[in-house]
């Protein structure tokens, strides 16, 4: 008796989700991993990076770089400019000079008249006329530290090469009007205002800056210089509400 074969018929194999989705997938979804040796860092341009993510991702990717910047440097980055109008005697007959720091105002978002030129020229009055957001008092000595200490920050030994370090490096070795002890000892009281006022200005200009290291090693000082002059500006300052 002749056996009949029985034919069967398997089930159409599952489609697996992510594999569909890998399938749909555009180059421009895709980033690029690079391997690196162990103890190597390897950093690809963050310009490069952004041109190979969606718009929507672009975005995500943008608001994390800024809120996860450092506070010390998104505090200098909320000062608009800063004053040294006052001083006053100290103990032992010190001289302390009194620096106001401004912060900048919140941005409205609210539409202004485009036909109407007094709006613009009231906003800028509004700004200039707007007292200091607090004020601190320093000596002229204090000022000099801060310049020595920044000065070993950006000299350390190996040395970074990087453009933010080599400015300060630059500013301090080279530029005449700085805090120094030449320059309290020739130099008038209302000179010495203008000097200091003038170099706490440009510090604070330059810490607000960012630059690509050269190398693999990353620049510690771009996160210790506005660190330390964070701590300069806001240690045992007076706010607003001590002005009234």
């Amino acid at each position: 008796m002749a056996g009949t074969t029985t034919a069967t018929t398997s089930p159409p194999p599952k489609t697996c989700r992510v594999a569909h989705q890998l399938r749909t997938l555009t180059p421009q979804d895709c980033a690029i991993f690079v391997t690196a040796k162990p103890g190597e860092r390897i950093e690809q341009p963050i310009a490069s990076r952004l041109q190979q993510l969606h718009p929507g991702l672009q975005l995500q990717l943008e608001t994390y770089r800024r809120w996860n910047s450092s506070p010390s440097l998104g505090f200098l980055r909320s000062i608009e400019h800063l004053e040294i109008n006052d001083l006053r005697a100290g103990e032992d007959n010190e001289l302390q000079f009194i620096l106001a720091v401004f912060l900048s105002p919140p941005v409205s978002r609210l539409p202004t008249s485009p036909c109407d030129p007094k709006d613009d020229t009231l906003h800028t009055r509004h700004i200039s006329n707007s007292r200091p957001a607090f004020i601190v008092e320093r000596s002229f000595g204090d000022f000099e530290e801060l310049r020595k200490d920044v000065l070993k920050t950006v000299c350390r030994i190996p040395q970074c090469t990087c453009p933010y370090c080599m400015d300060f490096v630059i500013y301090i070795r080279f530029k005449f009007s700085q805090p120094r002890g030449i320059a309290k000892l020739t130099s008038s009281t209302e000179k010495r205002k203008q000097l200091l006022e003038l170099f706490i200005q440009d510090f604070v200009m330059m810490g607000q800056r960012r630059a690509r290291t050269p190398g693999i090693r990353k620049c510690r000082a771009q996160s210790r210089v506005p660190a330390m002059v964070k701590a300069f500006l806001l240690n045992n300052a007076k706010t607003n509400d001590w002005l009234e």
